[in-house]
């Protein structure tokens, strides 16, 4: 047998294994935008319904929405690029 043909059977070999992990980092990447969509919903929430003198739990409600809003923005992304 060539180098060639093994070298082709090795990679034929491997490639479920890369889908089995793309499939798995897709799962991930889901339930990580869904844990961060609904930080930045409820966090948002709090932070809207505070009252106007507790300035502190405000900024930390929407430093936490924040968080949220750009991680599930990012995984989104990623999870469009990949599927499609």
């Amino acid at each position: 047998m060539s180098e060639t043909t093994s070298a082709t059977m090795a990679g034929a070999a491997r490639q479920p294994d890369a889908a089995r992990r793309r499939a798995t980092q897709r799962k991930l990447l889901a339930i990580v935008n869904m844990v961060s969509w609904g930080l930045f919903w409820a966090f948002g929430y709090l932070a809207l319904t505070a009252a106007p003198e507790a300035t502190s739990e405000i900024l930390t409600a929407m430093g936490f929405a924040f968080v949220g809003l750009v991680s599930g923005t990012w995984c989104y992304l990623i999870l469009k690029r990949e599927i499609g």
